[in-house]
């Protein structure tokens, strides 16, 4: 019970607190081990409001809520304000709160019918809802802050913590993360309050915190990757992109990556890779072959290492002769003609070409959110609206005779759900290109590069990444970074990488913790709307 008037100002207080703690390994080395904890506060100020005299409980418990969300994303995506004035991303910051606000006053509804057992599934069940709907609304959301992505941690240390992600996916990392919570709040309410401590609560606390860590640390200890070699030069131009990458003169900026490439050629190289729009010399997709920086890339680059195959990143456009728009995307040019632009990689080899169009663009500076469905958000806000890239028509691999490659262009590294498709149209090895410059030294470069992380783990695949600006890195197979080139230098890294064709459990299901998550949780709100009707009956 909160007895005095300031006591009851504790379940706000520990809110912020524990939003604080889920943001610290966003911003800090070596913490990441804190999120088994991290979620103790805001269920023991949902507790304390429960058992309090609070007038109005369920609109206290979407306070608590609402501050732990909002202190969350304030702490840990605070450089969006690098893109967004500040109104906007406070905006963004009170709309997901709101979804959080309605899914933890939910849990609070249950555990107060039907018990803290179903209750506190039902809170680790509707969180995982919550990160599931993130990964599903790539139209409007930015989730770099899942829980399985953050315990990695600042330089990759906690990757040897994540490698059952091959079996469950990320939402595997935040389904342990809630479940250490909850048994780890449990043991401190009975401390607490005085209660007795059973002996499987305890047994169940330790296993649940140790076996997949052990488990974990077996895979990365004991994991071998098949051999089959693939040599890449990665680039990394540097070219700030709010001073220089659109000033430069293109041709400038070409032979800049052209001389470092060619500083990193050995004899063994497949692969040269350059980074997200790297080149811009009006690529028309209809007629690719006429182009004159590929003639020039061919005759002047290529021709001179035998064998070199160039992967970058291009702006795209290509023209549509119909009577029709072919997308609300499309751009009237006259003569029945519509033209739509992308972003877009490109691999070129001595003979051969190969075109992908990115499928999830950045919400607001590539795409307006829904667009698709209200055309007219397209015209209302030219200050969000920046540009409105078409999206791929589907999602393509990259081929060549030395290995299939599934190439991730920038925020599309992040959706687990979007790279496992590549692999099961047979990629073998990911290539990542991006322009991470834009976010200067902030914790959203740290976050990315995290994501693009677990990605090698839940699909046991090597990413080449090429960032204009860094951190350009190969990873391997287990997620370790083998190679990586400095922040903000211009420099080319060599680095081999080993193709896989296997496809692990999470290639092959996807989310189902996500799914099984969405289905037990609609399951447990029937059986608390049945028990909430069923009782007034029972009193009369």
């Amino acid at each position: 019970m909160l007895k005095t008037k300031y006591l009851q100002f504790l379940p706000f207080l520990l809110a912020i607190l524990s939003g604080v703690m889920v943001s610290l390994p966003v911003n800090v080395r070596y913490v990441s081990i804190l999120l088994v904890v991290a979620f103790v506060p805001l269920l023991y100020a949902e507790h304390l409001v429960a058992c309090s005299g609070f007038k109005r409980k369920m609109l206290a418990t979407a306070a608590v809520g609402f501050l732990f969300m909002y202190t969350f994303q304030w702490l840990g995506e605070h450089p969006l304000r690098l893109q967004f004035s500040w109104w906007k991303y406070h905006l963004y910051f009170f709309f997901i709160s709101l979804i959080f606000v309605a899914l933890f006053t939910l849990f609070s509804l249950v555990r107060r019918r039907l018990g803290n057992k179903l209750g506190y599934l039902a809170f680790v069940c509707l969180y995982l809802c919550f990160e599931y709907l993130l990964l599903n609304t790539n139209e409007v959301t930015f989730p770099v802050l899942m829980l399985g992505n953050i315990l990695v941690g600042i330089g990759g240390f906690g990757i040897r913590y994540i490698q059952w992600y091959e079996y469950t996916g990320v939402l595997g990392g935040a389904l342990w993360i809630l479940t250490c919570n909850v048994l780890f709040f449990t043991l401190m309410r009975n401390y607490v309050e005085k209660q007795r401590q059973t002996p499987s609560l305890v047994a169940s606390a330790i296993a649940a915190f140790v076996l997949p860590l052990t488990i974990s640390l077996v895979i990365f200890a004991t994991y071998q990757e098949k051999k089959a070699p693939v040599e890449f030069v990665v680039v990394q131009p540097n070219y700030n992109p709010y001073t220089e990458k659109f000033t430069v003169p293109m041709a400038d900026q070409r032979d800049r990556m052209i001389n470092l490439a060619e500083s990193a050629i050995t004899d063994h190289t497949d692969f040269v890779v350059f980074p997200e729009t790297a080149l811009d010399s009006n690529f028309w997709y209809n007629n690719i072959e006429d182009n004159g920086m590929v003639q020039y890339l061919r005759d002047s680059f290529l021709a001179k290492h035998d064998g070199v195959e160039l992967i970058t990143g291009v702006p795209m456009m290509q023209y549509f002769r119909t009577d029709v728009p072919p997308s609300v995307d499309a751009l009237p040019a006259g003569d029945g003609i519509f033209i739509q632009m992308y972003n877009a990689a490109m691999l070129l080899g001595p003979k051969n070409i190969n075109i992908y169009k990115k499928n999830i663009p950045v919400p607001f500076t590539e795409r307006m959110p829904f667009v698709s469905i209200f055309p007219f958000l397209a015209r209302i806000n030219k200050d969000m609206y920046r540009i409105n890239n078409a999206l791929g028509e589907e999602q393509n691999l990259l081929r060549s005779s030395k290995a299939r490659i599934g190439c991730a262009i920038c925020y599309e590294a992040i959706y687990g759900w979007y790279c496992k498709n590549f692999v099961r149209q047979g990629a073998e090895v990911f290539c990542s290109v991006a322009n991470d410059g834009w976010w200067l030294k902030t914790v959203f470069m740290y976050g990315h590069l995290r994501a693009v992380q677990v990605r090698a783990v839940e699909n046991r695949r090597s990413i080449v990444r090429s960032d204009n600006t860094g951190f350009s890195v190969g990873i391997d197979q287990c997620g370790r970074i083998v190679a990586q080139a400095p922040w903000w230098e211009p420099t080319a890294l060599k680095v081999t990488l080993n193709k896989n064709k296997t496809k692990t459990l999470y290639t092959q299901l996807g989310d189902y913790v996500g799914l099984i998550s969405v289905l037990l949780a609609l399951l447990i709100l029937i059986l608390t709307i049945f028990k909430s009707i069923a009782s007034p009956r029972r009193k009369s």
